[in-house]
């Protein structure tokens, strides 16, 4: 061989290295930390791991809500021993809605032979699983659902959980929705290996995040007696046919509810959980508020105890408006204890009189009734006020008309 071949050769040959040479360069130093992404992409998944929301307790520390283990269903196809109908048939064995509910994406996994891997958004109970968990090719992952031991006790006052529009579980209503950012905890993040079906292989120890569960909630709601209200109202709407009943038990001392019971009477068995009209609905307090006022009278000076209403003989008239009682009856010389014994609106309407409108104000505010009572209960709503308050108003108000406020503080005010 020629020196001028050998040497197109030799440069031809150191060419084609230098180019290779140069290629791989490009792709593992200059690239390559893109196709390292990609590849890890591909095979490594950051999984959430759920937590455990906390549990609400009464005040002897009976569970009202607690997290239940349920478990969610996969099939995986390279797994099987058995063909994929019998897989079925042995699923709707212990769970006999599965196969209807589930028919079309069944149907369409069958057929596709590309398709490995499907999960069922069905829960599965322990012995259920118990049951499934030892069939090749079926698969079941961990999940938590509420679980209400004393059935649909203290519902009101729970609230529910639910998924809101991101798919992310939280409370609504009740004490699940007031305190869901401590209930549900902070849930964790770690590295999975997936194979080519999105199959986990292994779980790797590079935690991105650590869960954190919820934590618990004591309550101050006393189970026995809860359970009692709710079977004595329940009884006295539908005996009474009355529209609705309401029963609130406070400790006086401490303000602590004890038991809260929300009944109407087309109330369906699985009632609304954030329907509870003792902190959501506004009402006219009517005779109930008169105690109210004869204590704010006696407090601010404006009448004595030994008061005796000398205008009682007679309907009240103030501007075109009459004021008179119930059943039209008038009570003269009345004492202050028949006042409040008889209802009576004309006695009531002379006694906030003395009082007047700036006290009135005063006291009504420092009773809690201008604004929320503050109850750790998602859901209340705001009393309605007002500005302007004629003369009539004013005298109405001392039997609990023209104003509208919330259970709950009615019952703080005393």
């Amino acid at each position: 061989m020629s020196n001028s071949r050998l040497k197109i050769l030799i440069s031809t040959i150191s060419f084609i290295f230098l180019m290779v040479i140069s290629r791989l360069f490009y792709l593992q130093i200059v690239i390559g930390s893109q196709y390292r992404t990609k590849a890890l992409s591909q095979t490594q998944k950051l999984e959430k791991i759920n937590t455990h929301r906390g549990t609400i307790y009464d005040n002897f520390g009976f569970p009202l809500v607690q997290n239940q283990t349920t478990y969610t269903l996969s099939i995986y196809k390279p797994n099987l021993t058995l063909p994929l109908d019998q897989i079925i048939s042995k699923i709707n064995s212990v769970q006999p809605d599965f196969e209807s509910k589930f028919e079309q994406l069944i149907s369409k996994f069958s057929q596709n032979d590309k398709q490995k891997w499907i999960s069922f958004p069905q829960h599965f109970d322990k012995h259920q699983y118990d049951l499934l968990s030892d069939i090749s090719g079926i698969e079941f992952s961990q999940d938590q659902k509420r679980f209400y031991p004393e059935n649909q006790l203290a519902k009101n006052i729970l609230g529910l959980v639910a998924q809101d529009s991101d798919g992310k579980t939280t409370g609504y209503g009740g004490l699940e929705g007031y305190y869901n950012k401590h209930l549900e905890g902070r849930p964790g993040y770690a590295w999975q290996v997936k194979d080519a079906q999105g199959k986990s292989l292994i779980s790797l120890s590079n935690w991105e995040t650590n869960p954190l569960d919820g934590r618990n909630l004591h309550t101050t709601i006393n189970r026995d007696i809860q359970y009692l209200i709710e079977k004595i109202l329940k009884e006295g709407v539908e005996t009474y046919n009355a529209d609705s009943g309401l029963i609130t038990i406070m400790q006086p001392q401490t303000g602590n509810i004890i038991a809260m019971a929300d009944y109407t009477a087309t109330q369906s068995a699985t009632p609304s959980a954030t329907a509870n009209t003792a902190i959501t609905s506004l009402f006219e307090p009517g005779s109930i508020f008169k105690p109210l006022v004869v204590a704010m009278a006696l407090d601010k000076n404006a009448i004595s105890s030994d008061y005796i209403c000398h205008l009682c003989d007679r309907p009240l008239t103030i501007g075109q408006y009459t004021i008179e009682n119930w059943n039209q009856e008038t009570h003269p010389e009345s004492p202050l204890k028949d006042i409040i014994k008889n209802s009576d609106n004309i006695g009531m309407s002379l006694i906030i009189r003395q009082l007047g409108l700036k006290s009135f104000l005063q006291y009504y505010s420092l009773l809690g009734l201008s604004n929320k009572s503050g109850i750790d209960l998602q859901g209340e709503s705001k009393p309605i006020s007002k500005n302007i308050w004629p003369e009539i108003d004013l005298a109405t108000a001392s039997f609990g008309q023209g104003i509208a406020i919330n259970q709950i503080q009615m019952l703080t005010a005393f």
